[in-house]
């Protein structure tokens, strides 16, 4: 009988990993689509975008959106812009608000339009580091890259001129600690081959030090030059 109790408790064992495997999954997919649903809700992001669908792949999320005519009417390289931050958002959410494994897929973006199809994806494959991105937005057959964008006195007219001296509690300029902390991570990283999170936690210690600020307000520089000041050119005017 010992040899069977065993055999038994062992396939219980199993069959019990199985459903928690199962629960857990469908309670990280759920709060996915939570976490969509609510960035949906932001003014920003209704204006531009109807959410259709999402499609859960072995490798990668797939998620869906309708687009609004607002959308139509933007130069492609704002809707990559947009589409990038969209993205970006999610990953930090799910990352480092509401620690979801899912941040660690693929996450790619697709609008739906009557005479065009966009798809945004990230082509940097460590998804550990999600400051690193490598953006490209496939518009039908044709790609545009995040140096194609980011390259133009346009990007730099509309997205960092308004900002460029803005300076922190210590004196400096916001946008020079930005670009201090991208040149140094990318000489650490043999430009971004050989990354890994303690590089980021070097890149932070040292620009704490070099130009006295805390750490809270080095992550607040980091949210506002990637996340605000690139939404800022598509804030709704109020009624």
């Amino acid at each position: 009988m010992r040899p069977f109790y065993f055999i038994c408790s062992y396939l219980c064992c199993i069959f019990v990993a199985a459903i928690l495997a199962i629960v857990h999954k469908n309670m990280t997919e759920t709060t996915f689509k939570e976490v969509i649903n609510n960035q949906l809700k932001h003014d920003i992001y209704s204006h531009y975008f109807d959410q259709q669908s999402i499609s859960f792949e072995k490798n990668h999320i797939i998620v869906k959106l309708n687009d609004k005519k607002p959308f139509i009417d933007l130069k492609n390289e704002d809707k990559f812009v947009l589409l990038n931050v969209f993205q970006q958002e999610i990953e930090y959410l799910l990352q480092y608000k509401i620690h979801n494994p899912l941040h660690l897929k693929d996450i790619w973006i697709s609008v739906e339009s009557n005479d065009d199809t966009y798809l945004f994806k990230d082509a940097y494959a460590n998804k550990k580091n999600m400051h690193i991105r490598n953006g490209q937005l496939f518009i039908n057959n044709d790609r545009l890259t995040e140096n194609e964008v980011i390259n133009t006195p346009e990007f730099h007219n509309t997205y960092i001129k308004p900002w460029a001296n803005d300076t922190t509690s210590s004196g400096f300029r916001e946008y020079d600690i930005i670009l201090f902390m991208d040149k140094y991570f990318k000489i650490m990283t043999k430009n971004l081959a050989d990354a890994h999170p303690s590089d980021e936690r070097l890149i932070v210690a040292w620009a704490m030090e070099k130009f006295q600020l805390k750490q809270k307000e080095i992550i607040e520089l980091y949210l506002k030059w990637n996340y605000d000041i690139l939404l800022s050119p598509f804030k709704i005017p109020p009624a």
